[in-house]
């Protein structure tokens, strides 16, 4: 009793084995393509928001250096009177918010940028002694969110 085995062909697992790495790699190469394709919207959108921050920074510091030059030009020994006339020659803008009654008086302006944000520049006057002196001091130079937030916070539990 002399039983043969059939010989077994393993012709077709090679080809199996070869199709399911081309199957890995193809995978692989849609996954990298779809997360650098992601990246660089995210790198694009980055690079626009921080292009008109700087943009935004650089319209605060021109606003800043109108403003400097009003308080150098009004200059006068005398504070009650310096205030006095910077504060009506600052009132002609529009684009700033004078404070003169708090003691020492504040200049603030905003600088919009992108969609719901704003560089907000908060300024406080300072009498010097001599024209070398500084006249202002910067309280707030920071970015804020003009958009209101409208919570909703109601859950439907019961349909």
């Amino acid at each position: 009793m002399n039983t043969k085995k059939p010989a077994v062909n393993h012709v077709g697992t090679s080809l199996i084995l070869v199709v399911l790495i081309i199957l890995a790699l193809v995978t692989f190469a849609v996954l990298s393509l779809v997360q650098t394709n992601r990246d660089r919207l995210y790198s694009d959108q980055i690079r626009s928001v921080s292009t008109a921050y700087h943009e935004a920074c650089h319209t605060a510091e021109n606003i800043l250096a109108d403003i400097d030059t009003v308080l150098l030009q009004n200059w006068s020994e005398n504070t009650e009177e310096w205030y006095d006339d910077v504060a009506s020659v600052l009132a002609e803008n529009e684009d700033l918010s004078l404070d003169f009654s708090s003691d020492p008086p504040l200049v603030r302006y905003q600088v919009a940028f992108g969609d719901e944000r704003a560089l907000d520049v908060v300024l406080e006057i300072t009498p010097p002694s001599d024209t070398d002196d500084p006249f202002y001091r910067i309280i707030r130079w920071e970015e804020i969110s003009t958009h209101s937030w409208q919570g909703d916070n109601s859950l439907n539990l019961m349909q």
